[in-house]
Parts: structure tokens; sequence; C-alpha cells
């Protein structure tokens, strides 16, 4: 999960046209642009700004806003060896806003005992977050990233999943309170999502739909073939993660299309896909 996560900020911070990454003028300038990007596009204009935006997103940060110092954690470093690439360089601690899939049990593992990044890959890794999804679920969250062994096919599927898709139907809105900006998620999903399977279902059965509408489901599901889904669920130090092959992504949404061809019952006008629902849950049991 680590490297397919990198692979999403190295992405990121190409297309943003960003070579080589220096503390002191590379992550000045840009370290507000993945947690925007995250937002679709939402105003981001001070590292306060990002970190309600981090708690919308329910990263896990100490309870104090005076704590968290998302700048300072990405350039203030240390000499050790960074936990990626393995080199003796100046190297920074991890936090849940570089790499957020890490728990420390605080009884056994002691804060020299977590991961340990180079300036470089703890950069990079932040920058993950611009192509980090979100979906609420009850009081937690669906967390989910794509990777595929062909960088362009990851980058043809982020265009049409992100670009498109997502932009059209996640929204963030910033309402601001006494002088800050507060922050607030939503995704038009019409399905029940309080699992983080029926999350992810729903999330899959808008896209079929979107794609369908607009004539790209073909070549969207040729692509996807060689994408992987990883999914990560839960809050506090206890989550759970699962990685879903290309292959049984394209059964999912094979299954969604056949649904659509065969026609929808409807309640109230409401479309109802039930034992569809059903099936495709038992593909995600089983992925």
């Amino acid at each position: 999960m680590l490297d397919a996560y990198l692979k999403n900020g190295e992405l990121f911070l190409r297309e943003m046209g960003i070579e080589e990454i220096t503390p002191g003028g590379v992550i000045n300038e840009n370290y507000l642009l993945p947690v925007s990007e995250m937002t679709n596009g939402a105003p981001v204009d001070s590292e306060q700004d990002a970190i309600s935006v981090l708690r919308a997103f329910k990263f896990e940060l100490p309870k104090s806003d005076n704590k968290v110092k998302i700048h300072q954690s990405l350039t203030k470093s240390k000499k050790g060896v960074c936990s990626l690439c393995g080199q003796k360089k100046e190297i920074v601690s991890n936090k849940s806003f570089i790499f957020p899939f890490e728990r420390k049990i605080d009884s056994i593992v002691s804060d020299n005992g977590r991961l340990h990044f180079c300036i470089e890959h703890a950069f990079k890794l932040y920058s993950a977050m611009a192509y980090l999804y979100t979906v609420p679920v009850g009081g937690s969250t669906l967390r989910f990233f794509f990777d595929a062994p062909p960088e362009r096919d990851l980058k043809r599927f982020k265009k049409t999943f992100k670009d498109d898709f997502w932009m059209e139907n996640f929204k963030v809105t910033a309402e601001t309170r006494d002088g800050k900006k507060r922050y607030s998620i939503s995704a038009k999903l019409a399905l029940s999502r309080y699992h983080p399977n029926e999350a992810f279902f729903a999330v899959l059965h808008e896209f079929v739909k979107f794609l369908k509408n607009r004539r790209m489901l073909k070549e969207t599901v040729e692509v996807g073939r060689t994408v992987r889904a990883y999914l990560v669920y839960g809050s506090g130090q206890i989550y759970k993660e699962r990685t879903i092959e290309g292959t049984t992504l394209e059964r999912l949404i094979g299954s969604l299309i056949e649904f659509r061809k065969r026609g929808r019952r409807r309640t109230g006008g409401k479309t109802a896909p039930r034992k569809e629902g059903l099936r495709c849950g038992a593909l995600l049991r089983d992925a």
C-alpha cells in the first residue's frame, strides 16, 4: 500500500510541474496544494484552513490546533534513515497527513519505532492525499485510492474518475465563522452507505451511471482492468483495509452494467437495486 500511495503523490506533483523537492522553495510554495486538490478546489489559503480541512476529512489529529504543524512536520528534520528508501538523510516523523494508514499502538510502539521519511518521500506521500477519496460512513469514513501497474492507465482512470465524476458528485463547502473557515463534505450517493462495502458499491453504482450517460463506459472498463482499488476504513488506532484487484472491479462494474440492461425495479420513482446490491456485496466480501 505504501508504494501505491506514493505513486499517487508522485503523479500529482508531476502534473503540477514539480520535479525537484526543496524544503525552502517547493514545499513552502506548494504544501497547501494537495489539501486543496483533495477538496476538489475548495479555498485553502492558510495552514489553519488546511487543518480545518483535515479535521472535516477525519484525519487523526491532536485535539488542539496548536499541536498540528503541517509545514513544520514536512521540513523540520533530523539525521536518520528513511523507512521508504533506506538511505541516511534528513528525515521527518510520519504524521496522519503524510501517510495516514499507519496506526501507532501507544502501549507497544514508541515514537522512535514509527515510520520516518526523508523530506522528498515525506512530501511525495503527503501529496498523495490529492488523489485520496473520502466518503462519510456513519461515525467513521471510507477512504480509497487507485493504482495501476502502467502509470498511463492510472492517469487515464484518474482523469475520468476524479476530474470528471468525483468533481461532479463530491462537494466540499467552506463557511467562515468567527474569522475561521469551517468545511463540510458531502457525496451524492443514492444508495445506503452505512458500511464501507455499501459505500464503495454506492460509489461504483453512481460511477457506472455517470459513464453510461456520457458514453464513456466501454473505454473506462477497458482501462479499469489493470486498476487496483485500496480501501481503508475505521477510526482511531483501529482500522481495516482491503485491496480490490482490477478483475474484481471489472466484475463489479459488469454486474451493474448487466443490471441496467435488464431494467430496474422502481419504488416511488427511485431505483432499488437490492438483489444486485447483494450480488455486488458478495463480490466485495470475496475480494
